[in-house]
């Protein structure tokens, strides 16, 4: 669940994605709410993104509704580190939520779009690429 201390993304992690976000094309204004939480201002009429970021290994359904509890106003749940993931219950439930849940590299392309939760990574070939099922 969000209180264990796995949940809590190191100080090197906050670092990268408060850098990385701040250069990406479509954001015009990173504003940390929290630790965890920040408010992405996007270009043209891209809608702004409240995102809580996570360390924690493998996201669930009951964490994505935890995480929902701690801040009602988030549309995007990103887990930091390379190693972890989430279930499919977990996208599946976020995604009719209208919270986009994504791996960090996910949710860089994610921020082109619109409607942020409808992401989906594709491979070369255009069929959907996912790590989970």
């Amino acid at each position: 669940m969000p209180d264990s201390q796995d949940d809590k993304p190191t100080y090197t992690q906050r670092k990268f994605f408060r850098e990385a976000v701040a250069n990406h094309d479509k954001v015009s204004e990173l504003e940390a709410i929290t630790d965890q939480t920040y408010r992405l201002d996007r270009t043209g009429d891209l809608t702004e993104v409240i995102v809580y970021i996570t360390n924690l290994y493998t996201v669930g359904y009951a964490d994505v509704i935890g995480i929902q509890s701690k801040c009602s106003d988030l549309n995007c749940i990103v887990t930091m580190s390379n190693w972890n993931g989430y279930t499919g219950d977990a996208k599946r439930y976020a995604a009719e939520n209208r919270v986009g849940l994504f791996m960090f590299a996910e949710f860089m392309g994610a921020l082109n779009f619109k409607h942020i939760w409808k992401y989906e990574k594709r491979d070369d070939s255009g069929a959907q690429k996912s790590r989970y099922k």
